[in-house]
């Protein structure tokens, strides 16, 4: 707690703990916000976040570093009835932490949308990004790839299941492909962005692959990379191509995220597309009063 890393995160914590506070769900609250000083408790933190104790801390200014993969100012676990559910591995701002929150608080395999309302209500609720998988077959090899798809990236993205009629149906004039089963990823938030569709079965039969390709779907032109994720990152196969921009500078922004939009179809499959702010990571990749600049990392 003592580290910079930590006092810049402070804040957001601060503020997302006094939102918390008076955020309800049908009565209950959503989440409570604690916190756990390791190095008093230093049991409580090894049993629980043993990997506080294998990674680096440097408690001077600037002690964020880009590559630095073991460096944690702080890990938000999730638990429920004393059990520990999840690691929350985002952006630590309170907008996406409550909006992880809320994921979690979906039903952890799916629900079952027996009709073409409840599949409306479902696409245009406050939460995303959804998915729906469409048109299985009871026990069928696609099922039981989407119902553990739905059990691992829990919290992540939102799951639900219908059948073929209802998906046709309330999906109807969105040129979707006529295949069936098929999986539909939404943004979701109310979002008017298209679904995308993936009816290969070999993807849809293969857990692994299915969980790929749906995160590789993003909400966003750009995820937005910060100190504390850039560990994610890192850990992924796919080249990093960052932004590097100075966000106050709105002209600079546009500018730059066109070109990036004008590429995408190019390089959406081959490299991770995030933004970080220049102002964190511009002194490292030599790029301070040259942002917006263009950097692409090997991983």
């Amino acid at each position: 707690p003592k580290s910079a890393s930590f006092k810049d995160l402070l804040g957001a914590l601060e503020k997302t703990a006094s939102i918390l506070s008076g955020l309800n769900i049908d009565g209950q609250p959503l989440a409570r916000l604690g916190a756990c000083d390791v190095t008093v408790n230093t049991f409580l933190g090894w049993h629980q976040a043993p990997q506080l104790q294998s990674g680096w801390q440097d408690p001077s200014r600037g002690s964020f570093k880009f590559g630095r993969q073991r460096f944690f100012p702080l890990i938000l676990m999730v638990y429920e009835n004393n059990e520990f559910l999840k690691e929350y591995t985002g952006v630590v701002n309170p907008q996406q932490i409550i909006a992880f929150l809320h994921r979690q608080n979906t039903p952890a395999g799916g629900k079952t949308l027996q009709n073409v309302g409840a599949m409306l209500d479902f696409l245009h609720g406050p939460v995303g990004p959804l998915v729906v998988g469409c048109g299985f077959m009871n026990g069928s090899t696609e099922e039981d790839a989407f119902n553990d798809t739905a059990k691992e990236l829990h919290g992540t993205l939102v799951f639900a299941k219908a059948s073929e009629s209802t998906c046709a149906t309330a999906l109807k004039g969105s040129m979707l492909p006529t295949t069936w089963p098929q999986v539909l990823w939404f943004q979701g938030n109310k979002s008017g962005m298209p679904p995308r569709s993936q009816v290969n079965v070999t993807m849809l039969q293969n857990r692994s692959k299915l969980a790929h390709w749906l995160l590789s779907q993003r909400a966003e032109l750009l995820e937005e990379m910060t100190p504390d994720t850039s560990h994610m990152y890192l850990a992924r196969e796919e080249p990093l191509f960052i932004l590097l921009a100075y966000p106050e500078d709105k002209d600079s922004w546009a500018r730059a995220v066109g070109v990036v939009a004008g590429a995408e179809a190019t390089l959406a499959d081959t490299v991770q597309l995030v933004w970080s702010d220049c102002h964190e990571f511009g002194s490292q990749f030599e790029a301070v009063g040259k942002c917006p600049a263009f950097v692409i990392v090997n991983t």
